[in-house]
C-alpha cells in the first residue's frame, strides 16, 4: 500500500514537471520565473550589460547605439528587437542633426519638438528605418505618435493653424505603407502613445499595427510625482487595447512605479488582462536604466 502511494507521488510529480516544461515552452511561464516574455527598454547600448536582457521577447532599444553584431546577438534567443524613433521630438543629445534644418525645430527644456509635417521631417524618418532595417532589426518602434495632444495643450505658436492630430496621421500612414511596400509584414512595426488611444480607431493603422505600447495607463508622472488616472478615461483605453489583444496584437503597458511593491502589482494586473508590462522606476522616466529584475515579479 505505501509503495503504491509513493508511486502515485512520483506519478503526480513527473506529471506535473511536463506541464510546467510544457508552459515554460509556450511562454506561459517565464524559464527563470522573472520575465515571463516581457518588454525591456535598454535606452543605448551602455544598457547591452544588464545580464537579464536576452529573457525577454521583445527589445526596445535606440536605433544608432548599437552595430549589427549587437543586434544579431540580441536575436540569437529569438527575440524581437525593435529600433526606437521618437517621430515627433528629439532630446537635444539625439544624433540627428537638427541645427542643418532650424526652421522645423523648436527648442522646449531639454527637448526639440518637431514640425514632422514637413517633407524634411519624413525623409529623415525614412532614412532612420531605411538604417534600422539595414542594422538588422526586427522592426521599429515609432514612439510619441500622439505628441499633437502636448503640442495643443501647450499652444505653441508655430503650430498655429496646423491640423497637427491629421498630420501625426498622414506622416504614421506614410511611414508604414514606405515599410511594407519595402520590407513586407515580416518588419515589425509598433507606435508609442501617451494618452490619446484614439489613433487607434484609424483602419489602416490599426490594421497594420503589430505592436502598441500605451504609457502611463493606470498612473501618470505629474511635476516628478505619480498620480492615478481616472476611471472613466482607463475604461475607454482599456477598450481598444483588449480588443488589440484579441486581434493577435503585441500591446505593451508601461507604468512609472515607485518601489518593487508597486512593480509587482502593476505586473500582475497588466498580465490580467494579457497585457505585457514594463514596470519603469519613476525616477528613470527618461529610461535611461531599465527596471531592475525584482520588478518584474
Amino acid at each position: 500500500m505505501m509503495n503504491r502511494w509513493i508511486a502515485s507521488l512520483i506519478l503526480a510529480g513527473i506529471l506535473v514537471a511536463v506541464i510546467i516544461v510544457f508552459l515554460i515552452g509556450f511562454g506561459a511561464i517565464g524559464s527563470n520565473g522573472l520575465v515571463n516574455g516581457g518588454v525591456i527598454y535598454l535606452g543605448d547600448r551602455k544598457n547591452l550589460d544588464t545580464g537579464y536582457i536576452h529573457k525577454f521577447r521583445v527589445i526596445i532599444v535606440s536605433a544608432e547605439s548599437i552595430s549589427p553584431s549587437d543586434v544579431k546577438s540580441l536575436k540569437d534567443d529569438n527575440n524581437l528587437v525593435l529600433g526606437y524613433v521618437n517621430i515627433g521630438k528629439i532630446s537635444s543629445d539625439n544624433s540627428i542633426d537638427y541645427s542643418s534644418k532650424p526652421d522645423i525645430f523648436h527648442k522646449a527644456g531639454q527637448e526639440f519638438f518637431v514640425e514632422y509635417w514637413s517633407p524634411e521631417w519624413k525623409s529623415l524618418l525614412i532614412a532612420r528605418v531605411d538604417r534600422i532595417h539595414m542594422l538588422g532589426y526586427s522592426g521599429v518602434l515609432l514612439d510619441d505618435s500622439d505628441v499633437y495632444k502636448e503640442i495643443i495643450q501647450r499652444g505653441f505658436s508655430w503650430a498655429k493653424g496646423v491640423d497637427v492630430k491629421k498630420e501625426m496621421k498622414t506622416l504614421l500612414i506614410d511611414i508604414i505603407s514606405y515599410c511594407r511596400s519595402k520590407y513586407g509584414k515580416s518588419f515589425f512595426i509598433g507606435i508609442g502613445l501617451s494618452r490619446d488611444i484614439d489613433l487607434m480607431n484609424d483602419p489602416m493603422l490599426y490594421r497594420e499595427v503589430d505592436i502598441v505600447v500605451f504609457k502611463e495607463l493606470w498612473h501618470q508622472l505629474v511635476n516628478g510625482k505619480v498620480v492615478k488616472v481616472c476611471e472613466c478615461e482607463l475604461r475607454h483605453i482599456f477598450s481598444v487595447l483588449d480588443q488589440a489583444v484579441s486581434d493577435g496584437k503585441i500591446v505593451v503597458v508601461v507604468d512609472p512605479v515607485e518601489d518593487a511593491y508597486d512593480a509587482t502589482d502593476f505586473c500582475k494586473v497588466a498580465r490580467l488582462r494579457n497585457y505585457v508590462p514594463i514596470p519603469q522606476p519613476y525616477n528613470h522616466w527618461s529610461f535611461d536604466t531599465p527596471p531592475p529584475p525584482k520588478y518584474y515579479g
